[in-house]
């Protein structure tokens, strides 16, 4: 096995006995990023890099004491969070209000690392800040007065309390509106779109992902997936290009395997990503999924006009794009369900990702704002919107002249 080895950071796993390759300090020079003589290849992996040559003999060899990372036969309480969740929800433990207000203060996926990998935040608090984010967003409103209170008069109201349109907001239906009134007039144009379906291989990630981190394969693997798609679409470009394949990417959206396609439910909690492009035809199926370093060729599929109508026994006249867009990003709803939260979705908050992408030129312009209203606050709705007003009119602020 021939490795690259880098300085080490400080990590509280000093005692590991894994011989997985160690997450990088820093990004490797030039002389280090060349492959090794071997035979081995150069891997991206998101916020770290290393040289690999790996081989299934080697694995087995190196994981002996880990043999159930690779037989899912093999059920072990420790192996949560491998190559599956063994339950997808969490009941979140209690979280102290300042431990809770610290971590929302830490910025960046870079921070939020570094605060995992020193033991400062655990799996636990991951999911109690992410309960605390959806309970906030979904029981809470935005208030907002009129800035000019003349404005009364031509027929606006006084003060308004909207709901959230966060994404996290698991009562309202604010954050799709938005989102159908974004894209639906520019996606109904596309008339002959192609679907392209990209899943993750568990042991894929275990085999490439570094030793000394705290994360568990899943929350490392969603952590960088915004890094990995960017890399598969650049090459999906290059690849297209050298074949003269006109193709238009159009945009993705993530959804999260809930593992019951497989009786031992392997895969739960994983990521699916399913991409829209603008084309009749992608080229040889088997050498885009070559693209894809997180899954076996058969983990890559693409759906078109021709594949439903062979489905379905009909002509199909017009795939909606908004719909097939908007199903996917409903299932963020299906975030928190009891008081448990879903523990793929808690990582996908906590790193920032996103949960879709639509290219900036398929998307119509946003209007701007007249700037009518100022929000003032958020507040519990409805219980706390006239104690919110009420202190407004005590403190006499300019923007409002404590009429109503």
């Amino acid at each position: 096995m021939s490795i690259i080895t880098h300085t080490r950071l400080s990590s509280s796993n000093e005692n590991s006995t894994h011989t997985r390759p160690r997450r990088a300090g820093a990004a490797p020079s030039p002389a280090q990023a060349r492959p090794p003589a071997g035979g081995g290849s150069q891997v991206p992996v998101g916020l770290y890099s290393y040289s690999h040559n790996l081989h299934l003999f080697d694995l087995e060899e190196c994981y002996s004491d880990k043999a159930y990372l690779f037989d899912p036969q093999v059920q072990c309480k420790d192996n949560d969070g491998y190559r599956k969740w063994n339950e997808i929800y969490i009941t979140p433990k209690s979280c102290d209000d300042e431990k809770l207000k610290t971590m929302k203060g830490v910025r960046g996926k870079r921070e939020r690392l570094k605060q995992i990998d020193v033991d400062y935040i655990t799996d636990d608090d991951v999911y109690s800040l992410f309960h605390s984010t959806v309970k906030q967003q979904s029981d809470n409103g935005n208030v907002f007065i009129l800035k000019n209170p003349g404005d009364k008069q031509k027929g606006y109201s006084e003060r308004l309390c909207l709901e959230s349109n966060s994404r996290w907001n698991i009562k309202g239906n604010g954050y799709l509106k938005k989102l159908k009134k974004r894209c639906k007039k520019e996606l109904g144009r596309v008339n002959d779109p192609l679907m392209l379906t990209l899943t993750v291989q568990p042991s894929k990630v275990i085999e490439k992902m570094p030793e000394d981190t705290n994360l568990k394969p899943i929350a490392w693997f969603i952590m960088n997936l915004g890094g990995y798609i960017n890399t598969f679409l650049k090459r999906l470009r290059q690849h297209q290009k050298r074949r003269k394949i006109k193709w238009d990417y159009v945009g993705y959206v993530l959804e999260m395997n809930d593992g019951t396609r497989r009786p031992d439910g392997i895969g739960s909690g994983w990521p699916n990503i399913h991409m829209i492009f603008r084309s009749r035809y992608m080229g040889n199926i088997q050498k885009i999924a070559e693209l894809w370093d997180w899954s076996e060729p058969q983990g890559v599929d693409y759906t078109n006009r021709k594949k439903l109508e062979k489905k379905f026994g009909t002509k199909v006249k017009r795939i909606n794009l908004v719909n097939y867009i908007t199903k996917y990003v409903s299932k963020g709803k299906e975030c928190m369900k009891d008081g448990k939260v879903h523990k793929s979705w808690a990582w996908v908050y906590f790193f920032g990702v996103r949960m879709y992408n639509l290219s900036h030129r398929h998307l119509n312009p946003v209007q701007k704002s007249k700037g009518l209203y100022v929000c003032i606050g958020s507040i519990h709705m409805p219980t706390g919107i006239e104690i919110l007003f009420k202190k407004y009119k005590e403190t006499k602020n300019d923007l409002y002249d404590g009429a109503g």
